[in-house]
């Protein structure tokens, strides 16, 4: 196809125009026979995009195409489809992630527009939904968004491995299908291998491309810092879904970042509020920071957080994770939230100690329990022994335990170790409580904040809800007016038609009734058959003067008159029998009249003065006028009651928007607070319950120092 300049191609508009009838305009055997889809005003649906218009066409067995029609010219369009289609065809389906590909066909001269035909691309019709319009149904999903993190890396990695660059990755061209994979369109801008030498085609989503990029930057790493800003949205919501509401209004055309946080990375308050999800999320929004300011060519591939330690969606969930892979102390119920991670289940402690190498004292002990058993023993069988003296000597063995239990040094090594650890943790219990008590401070007043925004955002999706409802009813009013003006319009042709017709029918009836006038009855008496001047006169005394006077109509006879009754209709309107004017001398007359009537036909007007065409042309235009004008004011009242009701909702928008900058405000603040109050005691607290954990082990340690052991070891030497 010849290089056509911008200005010739056709616009939306025109193309719109031209599918009303496809039978003509498509000279595909699939398109030709199509149908697209319409409007409420029955125009064909056009999705306008930066140099293409696309439309929805079934075919007449049901499948349906998305039709992409150009509306600027594309430098080597047709060689770069057919190499980004010669790749495609390569790449199998079973190789990939996830059934992403989506193959086209680019039609070269195709659609009938302004006497020539004009390329277009047809691809088979994906069900989806755009991925900003996907996160507004699942935003506060945080798992699904996660597995679609995945499935979006995993897109990303594919393209990667295969060489592929599709150069505008966002979120209109990443269709989440019903099954929640992802499906990308729009491959204007892709690049293939076979394109190495060639320059970009676009330059992709201003908010999704580093501000440096150029013409020049086209390789397979281009979509590099698209895919670090998508993924950090993405992974960003899946913790923290909040974010959504915070940092995008509805209409926004980005997910959670934009063009400014990479104009002036340093500064964005949006990579701020990102990056205080989590040390995790952090770390991506510190990529997307630099990256911003880095030449495409030296960005690394996206590195998903599926190769680092994740962060948590839930408690339970960071509590487990922080278990399996830190191997941290398991959560329990009495430990305080800020606690968790930063104690481990291996704390060293000192070996467990136990009794060694017995003493002079330990022997007695032992010499004074072997003889009170045998002293028991010979009281049950001797009864040497009485009752009192036993108990005193088991008294004596019970006191003796004690106090070589006591006189051991590893005895009082441990009692010496456990007073050291109680004033330990008595100098540092107030540094844990003072936590615990910032901590949940912390948390409830985050927690109010949270149902503040959620509250906000409830709020002003009432407000969305409520102006897309009234705009409907808008549209379903001027809807029906501009029908009513277009149905008009549309007969408007035939309306002048039948005027100038009625026109020349009064033309020629007018014709006609003068030629009549002018045939007097009784001085033509003579050519009409069976009629003399007495019967003329009896005419004329009823005003029969002339043809034109001439109405008969014949009525069945009775009575008398066996034949029928000539009745003559009199100018007043009235009908009456004229004495002496029978049945054949009625019809003679009417005869004679039909004969002049025919006469004057042939000598009538043919056509319309052309004055009088003139006049009715421009009633007519005039009447069109009105339509349009009507059709206008419909379409502008409408435009104008939008207007309205975008104003008197804007009051509610501004204040709900200064609500939620306000509780945004508040929830950085407090969490600044908590952050800067918090680490003076931080470190206090966390030794505290270090210490805590470590006496625990030290207690289940003393266990092997306990009366029964000693009394073990004082007998048995272990």
């Amino acid at each position: 196809m010849t290089a056509v300049s911008r200005a010739n191609f056709p616009s939306g508009g025109d193309y719109a125009a031209a599918l009303q009838n496809p039978v003509v305009s498509f000279s595909d055997g699939d398109l030709r026979g199509g149908k697209p889809e319409l409007t409420k005003l029955g125009i064909p649906r056009a999705i306008s995009g930066n140099f293409a218009s696309v439309f929805a066409v079934t075919t007449a067995d049901g499948r349906r195409f998305a039709v992409k029609c150009f509306t600027r010219d594309v430098p080597d369009q047709r060689e770069r489809y057919e190499a980004i289609s010669r790749h495609l065809a390569a790449v199998a389906l079973s190789g990939l992630s996830q059934p992403w590909k989506m193959d086209f066909e680019f039609l070269p001269e195709q659609i009938l527009l302004n006497g020539r035909r004009w390329p277009v691309m047809k691809m088979a019709w994906v069900e989806g939904v755009a991925l900003d319009r996907w996160l507004d149904a699942h935003q506060s999903d945080g798992l699904s968004i996660r597995a679609l993190a995945d499935r979006f890396a995993a897109l990303v990695g594919d393209l990667e491995r295969l060489k592929i660059a599709h150069g505008d990755l966002q979120h209109g061209n990443l269709l989440v299908a019903p099954d929640n994979t992802f499906r990308l369109v729009d491959y204007d801008g892709m690049f293939v291998p076979a394109l190495a030498a060639r320059n970009a085609a676009e330059l992709g989503h201003r908010h999704y491309q580093a501000p440096i990029r150029g013409t020049r930057d086209f390789g397979e790493n281009v979509d590099r810092f698209s895919a670090w800003v998508i993924y950090l949205s993405l992974s960003a919501l899946a913790v923290e879904p909040m974010l959504w509401s915070l940092l995008r209004k509805s209409e926004d055309e980005h997910l959670l970042t934009s063009e400014e946080d990479y104009r002036a990375p340093a500064g964005s308050w949006r990579l701020d509020q990102i990056a205080s999800v989590s040390p995790e999320i952090k770390g991506i929004a510190e990529q997307v920071r630099l990256y911003a300011q880095t030449p495409l060519d030296a960005i690394p591939a996206l590195a998903p957080l599926t190769r680092m330690a994740r962060p948590s969606i839930s408690a339970v969930s960071s509590a487990a994770h922080t278990s399996a892979v830190t191997g941290a102390a398991p959560a329990s119920p009495g430990r305080p939230a800020w606690l968790e991670g930063h104690l481990t289940a291996g704390e060293s402690v000192e070996p467990a100690p136990r009794f060694t190498r017995r003493r002079a004292v330990d022997w007695v002990t032992a010499a004074v329990i072997a003889l009170y058993v045998l002293m028991s023993v010979a009281s049950v069988f001797v009864g040497f022994f009485t009752a009192p003296l036993l108990l005193r000597a088991f008294a004596l063995c019970v006191a003796l335990v004690g106090m070589g239990r006591r006189r051991r040094p590893e005895w009082r090594t441990a009692k010496a170790a456990r007073n050291s650890r109680r004033a330990q943790l008595r100098e540092l219990s107030g540094a844990a409580a003072a936590m615990t008590r910032m901590t949940a401070d912390f948390e409830k007043e985050n927690k109010r904040l949270a149902d503040q925004l959620t509250q906000i955002h409830q709020a002003r999706t009432g407000v969305d809800t409520k102006r897309a409802q009234e705009h409907n009813a808008i549209d379903r009013r001027c809807a029906g007016e501009v029908a009513r003006v277009s149905r008009l319009l549309f007969g408007a042709e035939a309306a002048r038609q039948r005027s100038i017709t009625e026109e020349l029918q009064a033309l020629v009836t007018a014709h006609i009734a003068a030629e009549l006038c002018r045939h007097d009855i009784l001085a033509e008496v003579k050519n009409i058959s069976g009629l003399g001047p007495a019967a003329a006169r009896a005419l004329a005394r009823y005003g029969i003067v002339t043809a034109a006077d001439v109405h008969v109509t014949f009525a069945p006879g009775s009575g008398a008159y066996t034949t029928q009754v000539a009745l003559f209709q009199l100018p007043y309107g009235q009908r009456t029998r004229v004495e002496g004017i029978g049945e054949k001398r009625a019809a003679a007359l009417e005869s004679w009249r039909e004969g002049l009537v025919r006469r004057a036909q042939r000598t009538a007007p043919t056509a319309v003065p052309q004055a009088r065409q003139i006049q009715i042309n421009q009633q007519h235009a005039a009447f069109i006028a009105k339509l349009q004008a009507e059709r206008d004011a419909a379409q502008t009242s409408g435009i104008a009651a939008k207007e309205n009701v975008n104003r008197r909702l804007a009051a509610e928008i501004v204040a709900l928007e200064e609500r939620r900058r306000r509780s945004e405000s508040e929830r950085a603040v407090n969490r600044s607070a908590y952050e800067r109050n918090s680490s003076q005691v931080r470190a206090g607290a966390l030794e505290f319950e270090r210490l805590r954990h470590k006496a625990a082990l030290e207690r289940r340690a003393r266990r092997r120092l306990n009366h029964l052991y000693y009394l073990r070891f004082s007998l048995f030497g272990f």
